[in-house]
């Protein structure tokens, strides 16, 4: 039975007073690095009573994992503070936690991870509203200064983007964040302004959008509707029906070659229809393709 002066103290001092300096130390620095990639902490605040399992079950889950392969920097951190967690947990939420132990493949970062110091410093001067000083490179490797105010961080696939107002160019912009070198001293502080309609992750996942679709093509298949309609997603083609079987498609995509590439899916003889410039990058594909049957062939 717990004694007079346990009993009297609320869930958070009993939680805080089983905290060592090391277990402190490890968890903040983990805390500091996990603000950036969305690992929430209401656990550790309100221990010993989880509210919510399933919640919690996932920030265990994530920890284990080292986060996502999107964010480089924490694993070892990661590794500390679980290990600080397991100590602190009542005995039932321990066993019930640690039954979803998993084993994690090793894998080499994604190409587009970031250290998750980077993510920590730009989250950070996102809620302090500080303007942000860096360099940026393009896709194609422009290298230009930018000056921003920042909004909000978010992640796309393995991609993390910075939602932010451009100075220079008076309009709204979003940056990859493996691509961004941040500049200290960070700028002045600035009022905040409303973000896009449709906020930050619409705003990113429109961009997104534009760049996979920044090429079109319109192709006749000599093909019936009800044979490509299914195979035509809206996100990047619609096609309509001509006559004498054969209908219609307008492709979207990054160049002109991978729409090509495309076309051979469907499975059916086509005719370029706009831009001339497809005719070559089939072509082109075709005496590749005619090389390699060749290569085959005498295997």
């Amino acid at each position: 039975m717990p004694n007079s002066q346990t009993s009297s103290r609320s869930p958070r001092a009993q939680c805080a007073g089983t905290w060592t300096a090391s277990a402190i130390s490890d968890t903040q620095s983990t805390r500091r690095s996990a603000s950036a990639v969305d690992i929430a902490w209401e656990p550790v605040r309100k221990c010993p009573r989880f509210s919510s399992m399933t919640k919690k079950c996932s920030r265990w889950r994530s920890l284990q994992s080292g986060a996502t392969g999107s964010v480089v920097g924490i694993g070892e951190a990661s590794m500390r503070a679980l290990a600080k967690l397991r100590q602190i947990m009542p005995s039932r939420l321990r066993h019930r936690l640690e039954s979803l132990s998993i084993d994690v493949v090793p894998r080499e970062p994604a190409a587009s991870a970031v250290d998750a110091s980077v993510l920590s410093a730009i989250a950070s001067v996102c809620h302090n509203h500080e303007r942000l000083r860096f360099d940026y490179s393009t896709h194609d490797g422009t290298q230009s200064r930018r000056e921003v105010e920042p909004y909000r961080l978010v992640r796309s696939g393995v991609r993390w983007y910075l939602v932010a107002w451009d100075l220079a160019r008076e309009d709204w912009r979003s940056f990859r964040v493996d691509r961004m070198e941040p500049k200290i001293p960070t700028g002045p502080r600035f009022t905040p302004r409303d973000l896009p309609a449709g906020g930050a992750a619409d705003f990113v996942s429109r961009g997104v959008a534009r760049a996979y679709s920044s090429t079109r093509a319109t192709v006749l298949l000599h093909a019936p509707i009800e044979q490509i309609a299914p195979m035509v997603s809206e996100q990047w083609g619609s096609v309509e029906s001509t006559d004498e079987g054969r209908c219609v498609i307008v492709l979207s995509g990054t160049s002109l070659r991978s729409i090509a590439q495309w076309l051979r899916a469907f499975d059916a003889d086509f005719t370029v229809v706009n831009p001339p410039e497809l005719r070559e990058e089939c072509r082109k594909i075709a005496a590749e393709t005619t090389v390699a049957a060749q290569r085959y062939l005498h295997a």
